[in-house]
């Protein structure tokens, strides 16, 4: 399981997220007095959350916040048979393992994934702060005193797949904060599941407003633009 993160090994008068984290270009990192930058250059703190669509239904929304503008950022729909917050919240938390193996291969913003040694999970979940990084699930109760098997399993997905990260030289941290320190993902994913985002409309202008649609049509417009006049338009012109 992940260990729990101390805030005041860092920050001994620590009361508030912000006291402690520290924006460098697309990534956050925790601060510390043992550094001359005055942070932990090789830890980096991602905020998740998952949230239940207000629409009803089996829809949700994880989300997951590596820093601003970074190209892992993810928010996504997420759709389960019996969904519920916990479901949600544990999807978040497992996509962000999968985030942290695959960006050991990647660079973003001048850092290297394989020179992080430390990545620190920040939720507001109390469920997540129970199962990822307490005693164990065990000692959750829910409905019936009994845990269904699909978050079971996902459980032990996130468990397995922690010391699997740790050979590979990353420690795995859970930080449980208040929902108050959580708002900016928190706020993010809420906007995704709104109603106009979830429309076929909204998901329409989505899709051409992003970036790489843009600039595609951008482009095939340039070459429009340029290519060569064929002999029927010049003899025409100088008609």
């Amino acid at each position: 399981m992940a260990k729990r993160f101390n805030p005041r090994q860092y920050v001994p008068s620590y009361e508030k997220a912000n006291d402690l984290e520290h924006v460098v270009g697309t990534w956050v990192h925790p601060k510390t007095i043992q550094t001359p930058s005055g942070y932990a250059e090789d830890e980096v703190i991602v905020s998740i959350t998952g949230i239940i669509s207000p629409k009803g239904g089996m829809r949700g929304v994880r989300g997951e916040h590596y820093g601003p503008g970074n190209e892992l950022n993810n928010y996504s729909h997420q759709q389960f048979e019996d969904i519920s917050g916990e479901k949600v919240e544990l999807s978040a938390a497992c996509h962000t393992l999968w985030g942290i193996w695959a960006m050991r291969d990647m660079t973003i913003n001048n850092i290297s994934g394989s020179d992080v040694k430390r990545v620190i999970i920040k939720s507001d979940s109390d469920f997540l702060s129970e199962t990822l990084a307490g005693p164990g699930f065990e000692s959750v109760k829910l409905i019936g005193s009994r845990i269904p098997s699909d978050i079971e399993w996902s459980i032990h997905r996130f468990r397995r797949t922690v010391p699997e990260l740790e050979k590979r030289g990353v420690e795995i941290f859970f930080w449980h904060v208040q929902e108050e320190d959580n708002q900016l993902v928190r706020l993010t994913a809420e906007a995704v599941t709104a109603p106009s985002s979830m429309s076929w409309t909204g998901s329409v202008f989505r899709v051409l407003l992003h970036p790489v649609v843009v600039i595609g049509a951008v482009v095939v417009f340039l070459r429009y633009l340029l290519q060569p006049a064929s002999p029927s338009i010049l003899s025409d012109a100088l008609d």
